[in-house]
C-alpha cells in the first residue's frame, strides 16, 4: 500500500497560478479599458456642454462664458456688461458638473493664463457665434492626457487624440 500524501502536487499548483495570472490580466485590461472610457465620455460631454452654450449664447440676450476649476466645471452669464459681473447660470441643462477624480482637465487658454482673473470665465460665449480661443486637455490623473478639444474664434470646437 502506498502511503496517503496530503498536498498538492506541483502541477496543480502551476494549474491554479496560471488560471489566476490570467484572470488578473483580464481584470487589467478591462479596467485600462474603463478609465479610457470615462476620459472619452468626459471630453464629449464637455464637447456637448459647449455647443449647447455656443447655441444658447445666440438666443441669449447677453454673454455666457466657462468656468473650470479642480473639482469642477460650469456656465455663468455676464449680468451687468459694465460691472463685470458674472454669475451662475441657472439652467438644468447646462448645470455645473463634477469631475471625477481620476480625470485630470486642464485649460489652455492664452488669454487668461496671462491675467490671472478669478471668478471670471476662461472661455467666453458672445452672442455673435464667436468664442474665445482655448485648448483642454483631457485624461487620466498622474497621466499624459489623452484627448484635445480645441476651441476657435469662429466657434468651431473640435477634438481629436492628443500628440504631445
Amino acid at each position: 500500500m502506498r502511503p496517503q500524501n496530503s498536498g498538492f502536487t506541483l502541477i496543480e499548483i502551476l494549474i491554479v497560478l496560471v488560471i489566476i495570472s490570467i484572470v488578473t490580466a483580464v481584470a487589467l485590461l478591462t479596467i485600462n479599458q474603463n478609465q479610457k472610457k470615462a476620459v472619452i465620455l468626459q471630453a464629449e460631454n464637455l464637447i456637448q456642454l459647449m455647443e449647447l452654450t455656443e447655441q444658447k449664447a445666440l438666443l441669449w440676450p447677453g454673454t455666457l462664458g466657462f468656468q473650470l476649476d479642480n473639482a469642477r466645471y460650469k456656465i455663468v452669464v455676464l449680468q451687468n456688461n459694465s460691472k463685470n459681473i458674472w454669475q451662475d447660470l441657472h439652467d438644468r441643462n447646462l448645470r455645473p458638473y463634477a469631475i471625477p477624480k481620476d480625470i485630470n482637465i486642464l485649460l489652455k487658454n492664452p488669454h487668461t493664463e496671462a491675467s490671472n482673473l478669478k471668478h471670471h470665465p476662461q472661455i467666453i460665449f458672445f452672442e455673435n457665434g464667436e468664442i474665445t480661443p482655448f485648448k483642454i486637455l483631457i485624461g487620466l490623473k498622474n497621466n499624459a492626457p489623452m484627448i484635445e478639444i480645441a476651441g476657435h474664434a469662429n466657434g468651431e470646437i473640435k477634438q481629436h487624440a492628443y500628440q504631445n
